[in-house]
């Protein structure tokens, strides 16, 4: 796990991209990144949890919430990237999504956004609607 200053505050979608966008807008296959938050909204850590996907469906809960856990984050945010450069989620994108928020709301880890980094920008799932 990569621990991070807990200086840098996640207030919304734009401070996500500001984070790892750059890092992730020009990659060639798809990385899934995981930041975790304080109850302040502090970043305790960010950290690659898949990489080389082909469909975001691989992801777990158990993958994402694991990591959460240990390191006693009240909240997530998860980041991926779109290779293909299409700034709108897959229907994938969304049924994963709404299953790690249903299980997040279980154990008590708020999933606050999906950002999908693209090749001209972001696009917050929260936005949206697709996050609650």
């Amino acid at each position: 796990m990569r621990c991070l200053n807990s200086e840098v505050q996640i207030a919304g979608p734009q401070d996500v991209f500001d984070l790892v966008g750059q890092e992730m807008r020009n990659l060639g296959n798809e990385v899934v990144k995981l930041v975790c938050l304080d109850a302040q909204n502090r970043m305790i850590s960010c950290e690659t949890i898949l990489n080389g996907l082909v469909d975001l469906a691989l992801l777990r809960p158990r993958e994402v919430f694991e990591r959460a856990l240990k390191c006693s984050a009240n909240s997530v945010v998860l980041v991926h990237n779109h290779p293909s450069g299409s700034p709108y989620p897959s229907d994938s994108d969304v049924y994963v999504t709404k299953k790690l928020v249903r299980v997040g709301r279980l154990i008590g880890v708020r999933v606050q956004d999906h950002v999908i980094v693209w090749n001209g920008g972001y696009t917050s799932m929260r936005a949206l609607g697709l996050v609650r």
